[in-house]
């Protein structure tokens, strides 16, 4: 999804074709990997969002925990926008995400061109508002993990018995899917794993299914890291003796509060 047809569906119903074309050639899309900032409480609030895919938390100074999560297809900003006042949380990318950004200047710029774009605009996200508040349950922070990477926190990786077990399990929940590199390269050949492409389709996949699981690599290249930062939890099997030799789970910070050391001897 573009930023330019995100922007027009938000836009759409309260603008004709030639307003909302105003609107769309001045919207970014902005890309972002999970821990970054998308806005900062306290910061002036110069531009407006809508989440083209992906996931955000919403966090305040005055809590520890994240208070709010925000999905695509939701709005990020727009009441500092409209009111002038700071942003009164930070937002940050719980997800590899990307968002439609309208600054401020380009907003001023369309309203100064066609004055009544500006109520227009205002009604179009009244209404998106109240539409978002019907289903309030989906901005609310999640507790059950619904993306889950299993990385190898020894030698040769994962276990083949161990992944097969793995599938056997949890392949009976007829919405869960299991994704690794092979398959990733070959229903998208030549493509990075950080490509906007496959972050939609990864985030996409987590609307589709109950549950992601994530089957990293031996080392921690570029698939596995993706698979981290898309996970709600991170499972680091080990087998054998333990040993300090860390290798793909060595790329991965183990104070991470999503890490899970899950040793085990058998696998059949």
């Amino acid at each position: 999804m573009s930023a330019r047809l995100s922007a027009g569906s938000l836009f759409s119903a309260s603008l004709n074709e030639s307003e909302s074309s105003a609107i769309i050639e001045r919207v970014v899309q902005v890309n972002l990997k999970r821990g970054q900032e998308l806005v900062r409480e306290g910061d002036e609030s110069d531009a407006i969002f809508v989440v083209l895919f992906g996931r955000f938390s919403v966090c305040v100074r005055s809590r520890s925990e994240p208070v709010a999560e925000i999905s695509a297809g939701e709005l990020i900003g727009e009441i500092g926008f409209f009111s002038g006042q700071s942003r009164t949380a930070t937002v940050v990318a719980a997800r590899d995400s990307a968002v439609a950004r309208l600054d401020r200047a380009a907003f001023d710029d369309v309203v100064a061109a066609n004055p009544k774009i500006y109520q227009a605009i205002l009604n179009s996200l009244a209404g998106r508002l109240s539409e978002l508040s019907a289903r309030a349950p989906s901005i609310t922070q999640r507790n059950a993990a619904r993306t889950v990477a299993i990385v190898a926190g020894g030698h040769g990786g994962l276990l083949p018995p161990f992944v097969d077990r793995l599938r056997r399990v949890f392949g009976r929940r007829s919405r869960t899917i299991f994704l690794d590199s092979v398959a990733m390269a070959t229903r998208f050949p030549d493509t990075p794993p950080d490509h906007p492409t496959i972050s939609h389709w990864l985030n996409q996949c987590e609307n589709d299914h109950d549950l992601v699981i994530y089957l990293g690599d031996e080392t921690a290249g570029a698939w596995t890291q993706k698979a981290v930062r898309q996970a709600d939890q991170v499972v680091i099997a080990v087998h054998g003796v333990p040993t300090k030799a860390l290798r793909c789970s060595r790329g991965i910070s183990i104070s991470d509060p999503r890490a899970v050391a899950s040793p085990s001897r058998h696998y059949s």
